[in-house]
């Protein structure tokens, strides 16, 4: 089961290193920003498991134009997300290159299945677990072995991009209330 290691806590920001790295290369995560907030996260092929900016483009969220894009193939989000008829919790499906994905918040966990809610799940993101006592858990994604690397490096994405509007909403509510 391939597994990449988020290094550091910032999701837009960080190496995220496989757990096979003579068969899946580490990957990582670069965004510029505004005074407005973030404009674009890129997904790069990490060079040495380090952050810079020799990496090959493998994809990116576009927070200002609200589009998501693997290998120069993109979507605006609206396009590639919904909400499944019926569902009253945090489920949402995606969509990219005929296939759905059902993805889910519940407990510090998403979770993506591919088709029905009742699939096998074939994405598991993990988020941090900072402790002041003892050592911080980082985040993992943990794959099935038979997503293809497109659909790995899709849901790396839309898990980054769900989590980060997870965390807005949060800091919202809090505001808010």
């Amino acid at each position: 089961m391939p597994t990449y290691t988020f290094i550091d806590s910032d999701l837009l920001n960080t190496v995220l290193l496989s757990d096979e790295p003579e068969r899946l290369p580490s990957l990582a995560t670069r965004t510029t920003s505004s005074l407005q907030g973030p404009k674009a996260t890129a997904l790069i092929q990490s060079v040495n498991d380090k952050n810079d900016e020799h990496g090959t483009l493998l994809g990116e969220i576009d927070w200002k134009e609200h589009t998501l894009s693997i290998g120069g193939v993109g979507a605006r989000w609206d396009e590639l997300k919904s909400k499944p008829a019926g569902v009253n919790d945090s489920t949402r499906e995606w969509g990219w290159i005929g296939k759905k994905y059902r993805v889910k918040y519940d407990h510090d966990v998403w979770r993506a299945r591919v088709g029905s809610a009742h699939a096998k799940v074939e994405a598991t993101f993990t988020l941090r677990k900072n402790r002041v006592l003892h050592h911080s858990s980082p985040a993992t994604i943990d794959f099935t072995s038979d997503v293809s690397l497109q659909d790995r490096l899709f849901l790396i994405l839309v898990l980054i991009f769900c989590e980060k509007k997870r965390q807005e909403r949060k800091v919202n509510n809090h505001m808010s209330g």
